[in-house]
């Protein structure tokens, strides 16, 4: 048997045909050969009929596939005798509820061998859409039955049909809509009680229906004998149903979850993306699993099949070119009921259940990376096996006991595809091996990735650069100034360079010249500069300078400071505020030293950091003092600020010292910049300098009387 071509038709809305066979894509010839050639000249003629796209795939296993479930088989014994298994609904891997060819409905453990509770009649549908609700439907007197899967499930005394109902789906317990023999629907917004339940409506041309399944209250697919798959976006309404695909052979059911429907026919699964559209497009997959007797889709768009040869599994059922896996069940299954949670349970038709559960997260520990002296990156990878993941972290530690953990930067959600994870570690200890690795948990276990390792760099005796920037060159328009970094301490840093225009940096002016243009007439200009080194950065900004409008002065009407002087131990600083401030001085004093250090031991004190460095030397800058202050514009002051307690034992132990003063603040309007610069010789007083201060003050006082 040669290639068979995909074949598509366009929506009903278009007039398109279906395109000729040798414009279209082929899939295998050994799948080909599994399609009923039946099912394929109906899905064919009816679909070109209907305009309905119709696409034919297939591909055992690849891209979508799910991982093969692992399954174990329980006897349910004499609750379900050896009565095939019609219909099953589980609301999670250790409870669900099913009813057997006899009508009975049956409910228990499917992991467990012990029995499973019975209630009779003449049941044939079974849907539980949680713990609490489950409910059955059928052909006696007694048609409508609700209650518990665990509780037990009672029939109702009140018909809710004439003709036998052959389904029902519940997709939440305010919710529910059945299907009949006659062609009807019926729907309830309170399931349990039987008066609640809508008057059966047509909702096709009168065939016998088979099978329901809602995903939701705007979302139902029901599949009747003839083959069709009729849809609605409004299941409670008769007249919003509409037919969505004639398949030309019977589905044996449907099942649909989020936005996606899967259904049964002969030789294969028909799904579909859009159900609910004017012109849907469904994909038809041949089984790999054998003549196919069930499906159940959950919402993170896994689809399970089974048939006489197993189960057959897919996370992309919809995709263009979806895979399937294969996995082996035992027995001969007749239905089957997923969760999200990564279990299914398969009813057979000996009266058995076998329940299936997906792989653990699969877990990949990966490699280190931006390891610091302190932090680094752990990475690695995890494929949740189709199951949203609990728990998703890093385990690290000294030692392969770990004792420490963080969570993955970002939880990677249900697929079967491994997905890439990190974590960022700080606050590690320098020159340190650090052990770790991945760990993922789902509903069906925990997955563990392998120990790594990475350690940490050891401590840097790198110290900052500290620059001290100044502008050199003619501030007018069409010359060129320079920003000289004038850095202390620290060993071949690297410069970066920014130019402002008043209180904005100025885009491009990213290099050490610049030059100035007429926008810059009339403005301030600064430069700033960071130099980094391995100890890390450090900035400094230069003093404002003005481009004069012709004939205008550079510096008219800024901030000034006058020579600074030590008194004792008091700063006295003259300093005569803009008068254009807006609408005062904001000015900060501060008189800082650099202290150079061996093994703890004070060796210098400087205004400036030493230049260089050395292996047995550290130098760390200090505060003498600090002042704010706020001064009237237009105002003049000689401004004094007394040493702190660190300035001060400074002094003690030096007896004299250079510090550097730096004045920061408003310059003029609303701009603030560094103003001044100035080196300070601190001494300490002697007993006769001090002696003179205190008889001057004396008579200072004596003068004031």
């Amino acid at each position: 048997m040669g290639a068979e071509p995909y074949v598509l038709v366009r929506g009903r809305h278009s007039s398109d045909t279906m395109l000729p066979h040798d414009r279209n894509l082929a899939f295998s010839a050994e799948l080909s050969e599994i399609v009923s050639l039946r099912l394929l000249h109906g899905l064919r003629g009816s679909a070109a009929c209907l305009g309905i796209a119709v696409a034919l795939l297939g591909a055992p296993a690849g891209a979508g596939a799910a991982a093969p479930f692992s399954w174990a088989r329980q006897s349910v014994g004499a609750t379900a005798g050896t009565s095939t298994i019609e219909s099953i609904s589980c609301t999670g891997s250790s409870l669900c509820a099913a009813v057997n060819g006899a009508g009975s409905v049956i409910a228990g453990d499917p992991r467990s061998s012990a029995p499973w509770s019975k209630q009779t009649g003449s049941f044939d549908s079974v849907s539980c859409p949680t713990v609490s609700l489950c409910v059955a439907v059928g052909s006696g007197i007694e048609d409508l039955a609700t209650g518990s899967a665990a509780g037990g499930i009672f029939p109702s005394a009140t018909k809710i049909d004439s003709a036998p109902i052959t389904g029902v789906s519940c997709p939440t317990d305010s919710f529910c809509v059945a299907v009949d023999e006659a062609g009807d629907m019926l729907s309830s917004t309170n399931p349990a009680v039987s008066v609640s339940w809508s008057k059966p409506e047509s909702i096709g041309s009168g065939v016998s229906l088979t099978s329901v399944s809602c995903a939701s209250e705007s979302l139902c697919v029901a599949a009747d004998k003839d083959g069709h798959l009729i849809a609605s976006s409004d299941p409670s309404s008769a007249i919003s149903w509409s037919v969505g695909l004639d398949s030309a052979s019977a589905s044996t059911g449907v099942s649909c979850a989020a936005g996606l429907c899967a259904a049964i026919a002969s030789g294969g699964a028909l799904v579909s993306s859009d159900p609910i559209y004017s012109s849907p497009t469904w994909s038809f997959t041949p089984a790999v699993a054998g003549a196919l007797t069930g499906v159940s889709c959950v919402a993170s768009g896994l689809c399970v099949a089974v048939g006489s040869g197993g189960a057959q599994a897919s996370d992309d059922p919809g995709g263009s070119m979806p895979g399937w896996s294969t996995s082996t069940v035992g027995g001969s299954p007749s239905s089957v009921s997923c969760v999200a949670e990564g279990f299914c349970t398969v009813g057979e038709t000996n009266g058995e259940v076998a329940a299936g559960q997906l792989p653990a997260p699969a877990v990949i520990t990966g490699g280190p990376s931006g390891v610091t002296r302190t932090s680094a990156t752990i990475s690695g990878s995890v494929n949740s096996e189709d199951v949203a993941l609990a728990s998703c972290r890093f385990e690290y530690g000294t030692t392969s006991g770990y004792g420490q953990n963080v969570p993955c930067g970002s939880t990677p959600g249900p697929g079967s595809a491994p997905l890439e994870v990190s974590a960022a570690l700080a606050g590690l200890a320098p020159a340190s091996t650090y052990h770790y690795r991945l760990q993922a948990t789902s509903a069906t276990g925990e997955g563990t990735g392998a120990d790594g390792t990475f350690t940490t760099a050891a401590p840097s005796t790198a110290q900052l650069a500290y620059p001290s920037p100044s502008i050199s060159g003619v501030p007018a328009d069409g010359d060129r100034l320079s920003c000289n970094a004038n850095l202390h301490g620290g060993t071949a840093p690297t410069i970066v360079y920014a130019w402002w225009r008043n209180a904005s940096p100025i885009p491009g002016g990213n290099k050490q010249f610049y030059k100035i243009g007429p926008e810059d007439v009339g403005q301030h200009l600064l430069c700033e500069v960071i130099a980094t080194t391995e100890a890390g950065s450090a900035s400094g900004r230069s003093a404002f300078v003005a481009v004069p409008a012709e004939g205008v002065p550079a510096a008219a009407g800024e901030t000034t400071i006058g020579v600074p002087r030590m008194v004792g131990k008091t700063l006295k600083v003259p300093i005569s505020c803009s008068p254009a401030a807006d609408p005062s001085c904001k000015l900060e004093l501060r008189l800082t030293a650099v202290e150079t250090l061996r093994g703890g031991q004070l060796l210098a004190v400087t205004a400036r950091a030493p230049t260089g460095r050395t292996s047995a030397k550290h130098s760390r800058l200090v505060t003498l003092l600090s002042r704010k202050l706020s001064l009237p514009r237009g105002r003049q002051r000689t401004v004094s600020a007394q040493l702190n307690a660190i300035g001060r034992d400074l002094l003690a132990r030096t007896k004299g010292l250079s510090a550097q003063l730096t004045v920061e603040g408003t310059v003029i309007g609303v701009l603030s910049a560094t103003i001044a610069k100035e080196q300070v010789s601190v001494a300490e007083p002697s007993a006769k300098s001090g002696r003179r201060a205190s008889a001057g003050h004396v008579r200072r006082g004596r003068r004031r009387r």
